[in-house]
C-alpha cells in the first residue's frame, strides 16, 4: 500500500540525488557525535559543519517542491548542525527565521525557541567568559 500516513511527512517529488543527501547528512552528524565523544573537536566541527551546509542544500529543493513540512525539520536540523559546529550566531539567526514561518507545527514552534533560548544563554555565557578572560589584559596594557 503506499497511503501516506496520516501524520507523516510527504517525501512525493524527492529524487534519488535529494535521498543520498539525507543519508549523507545523516552519517556526517553521526561522525560528528563520535569524533566529540573522542574528544576530536575540530574533525566533530568539521562534520557538523559540512551537514549544516548540505541540510541546507536539501531545504532549496524541498521550498521549490512546496514541502513545507520537511523543510521546516530539514531548517531546524541545519541550525543545529550550525551550533554543533560552533557557529552559534548562524544557529540563532536560522531558528529566528524559522519561527516566522506561521505554519511551523507547534511541537517544532517549541523545539526550536527552546533551542534558541538555551543557544542564546550559552552566547551570554561565552561573552561573559570573554569579557572576564581579556579584562586583566587589557587593565595591564594602560
Amino acid at each position: 500500500m503506499s497511503h501516506q500516513k496520516k501524520n507523516s511527512i510527504s517525501r512525493k517529488g524527492l529524487s534519488e540525488e535529494f535521498k543520498k543527501g539525507e543519508a549523507q547528512v545523516s552519517s556526517l552528524i553521526l561522525e560528528g557525535y563520535l569524533l566529540k565523544q573522542q574528544e576530536c573537536y575540530e574533525e566533530a566541527a568539521d562534520k557538523y559543519a559540512q551537514a549544516a551546509t548540505l541540510e541546507e542544500k536539501l531545504c532549496t529543493e524541498l521550498s521549490k517542491k512546496g514541502l513545507m513540512d520537511k523543510y521546516y525539520s530539514h531548517f531546524f536540523s541545519a541550525a543545529s548542525c550550525w551550533a554543533q559546529a560552533g557557529n552559534i550566531h548562524q544557529a540563532i539567526w536560522m531558528t529566528n527565521q524559522l519561527l516566522r514561518y506561521p505554519n511551523i507545527p507547534e511541537r517544532l514552534r517549541r523545539q526550536a525557541e527552546e533551542y534558541q533560548q538555551m543557544l542564546r544563554a550559552r552566547r551570554e555565557r561565552w561573552f561573559a567568559f570573554l569579557t572576564q578572560s581579556l579584562a586583566p589584559a587589557t587593565a595591564s596594557e594602560s
